[in-house]
């Protein structure tokens, strides 16, 4: 993940805000490796919200002409006051004429990503505190 411009340079300060925007590559196969080229995702998104009180943020893509595709992709982690524990949850909405495509094509890997993401993300938690 690396902040940008625009014009996708790379920011001298990598610090993400909202309204700059994110170059991601992502490993659609599970795994640490690096991705091969038919399992390498890369979206091009804009930070729509950065709540740091509420430890909420999202990003919503910046690639194609929202009619054709719009993704905004959730993260958030809230306490549960009864056992203290920390709840993260992810979620991505698709919209436009391709999201059905995006859907069919890589819907599977995608769900299979955000759950590895998640169980890397407990465990590297887990081995911390």
């Amino acid at each position: 993940m690396t902040v940008t411009n625009r014009a996708k340079v790379p920011l001298p300060d990598q610090t993400p805000e909202q309204g700059k925007h994110i170059q991601i590559v992502a490993n659609m196969a599970v795994g640490l490796e690096e991705p091969r080229y038919r399992d390498r995702g890369d979206a091009f998104v804009v930070i729509s919200t950065m709540d740091s009180e509420n430890y909420r943020v999202a990003w919503k893509t910046d690639m194609l002409p929202s009619f054709l595709l719009l993704t905004e992709r959730w993260q958030i982690l809230t306490v549960d006051e009864a056992t203290g524990q920390t709840k993260y949850e992810t979620f991505e909405v698709f919209d436009g004429l391709l999201a059905y495509f995006v859907k069919f094509f890589v819907g599977t890997k995608l769900v299979a990503g955000f759950n590895a993401a998640a169980e890397s993300l407990k465990k590297r938690a887990e081995e911390s505190a």
